[in-house]
């Protein structure tokens, strides 16, 4: 008795067609792998260039120096920030990236102003926001800027300049910076406070910077998704500047308090010059 043909019959493709596909998928990993590490060190070499911005805005926050009447108003802050992005970016410009960057850098490089949480028709799926709250019923939030892809930026940035500590309205930049339904990756909240005249204490600062920071987490639910955080609070008066700079490590630290510098002397000049990574 012969065997019947179709035990006899190869398999169409065989061995050499499970070879093909255990290569084309080695191939194909290889190639995210790559795209990955190229998007990573991108990432790092734009967090660089905006920390060297944020830098050059607390230089310029001196008493004494020339612009510094200029830097004490929101909308300048913003201004110049963006420009001096661009600057460092040429082909980037408030309307996308032209086509040599696309090329080189997809949207990783891309600068968003007033950056809307939530767009259906742009297919944004960020946060919603209602009493200060993230609400699924309430409505979009706007971030002053991010960077990255328009559906889902990996870098938000915040400002917010006042007379005294803004309460309520810093809370909410930090609500949506740290709502991990807006995904990013690396979050800034740069706040400018405007004094007659800075008292010899600054531990109320520090505790209010804690409470702020413990209640947008509380708030905006925490989870792998959220942000590392720099937290930037700036004191000024007609004659000296104090500089306070507050961390998070991200997700599995999100809701322990975050770290406080007090920003003076040699710990200003490696806040200034040190190339920290994402």
């Amino acid at each position: 008795m012969t065997d019947s043909p179709s035990r006899n019959m190869p398999i169409p493709g065989g061995k050499n067609a499970s070879e093909n596909t255990r290569r084309a998928e080695q191939t194909a990993g290889d190639t995210r792998k790559k795209d990955e590490e190229k998007a990573t060190k991108l990432r790092e070499r734009i967090w660089r260039e905006v920390r060297l911005i944020l830098a050059d805005i607390l230089q310029n926050m001196k008493p004494q120096h020339k612009d510094y009447e200029n830097v004490l108003n929101e909308r300048y802050l913003h201004h110049y920030f963006s420009h001096r992005y661009q600057q460092r970016f040429t082909g980037v410009d408030l309307i996308g990236v032209d086509g040599i960057q696309q090329q080189e850098h997809g949207e990783e490089i891309a600068l968003h102003p007033e950056w809307p949480t939530s767009k259906k028709a742009s297919g944004i799926a960020g946060g919603m926001y209602a009493q200060n709250r993230p609400d699924p019923d309430g409505s979009a939030g706007h971030i002053d800027f991010a960077i990255g892809r328009y559906e889902e930026p990996w870098l938000g940035i915040e400002f917010k300049l006042s007379n005294g500590w803004p309460g309520e309205g810093v809370q909410f930049d930090l609500v949506k910076l740290l709502d991990p339904n807006n995904r990013f990756r690396l979050a800034v909240s740069f706040n400018v406070l405007i004094r007659d005249k800075l008292s010899g204490q600054h531990n109320g600062i520090e505790d209010a910077i804690k409470k702020a920071y413990k209640e947008a987490v509380t708030g905006a639910g925490s989870n792998q998704k959220t942000p590392r955080l720099w937290y930037i609070v700036v004191e000024v008066d007609p004659k000296e500047r104090r500089i306070f700079l507050a961390k998070t490590d991200g997700p599995d630290k999100a809701t322990e308090a975050p770290r406080i510098t007090k920003l003076e002397g040699t710990a200003l000049v490696e806040f200034l010059h040190k190339e920290w990574k994402p």
